[in-house]
């Protein structure tokens, strides 16, 4: 695993693929040559991530995959359409927390 909340990217040539589409669409052929590499999130694609669980929505590949990377998380309430992140360390709860 990553040792920072990371982003998968596959890129196709210079392209970076649209995981959220199927990959055949996106030129990908069982003789392509794929470049898979990981991308450090930024603390804002973080707190996005933290807000969506906070307000209960639905995440979307690219977040189930950044998830996983996390080794720290700030929340204001506890996921329930998550579990919590494989390499998970450290979990606070912030001022507004609502276990409800």
């Amino acid at each position: 695993p990553p040792l920072q909340p990371s982003i998968p990217k596959l890129l196709l040539d210079a392209v970076v693929l649209d995981l959220a589409k199927p990959l055949a669409q996106q030129g990908l052929e069982s003789s392509s040559i794929v470049t898979y590499m990981l991308e450090r999130a930024n603390e804002y694609d973080v707190e996005r991530l933290a807000d969506k669980v906070n307000s209960r929505n639905e995440f979307s590949e690219i977040d189930k995959l950044l998830w996983e990377t996390l080794c720290s998380l700030v929340l204001a309430r506890l996921p329930t359409n998550v579990s919590l992140p494989r390499n998970l360390r450290s979990l606070t709860f912030d001022d507004d927390f609502n276990d409800s």
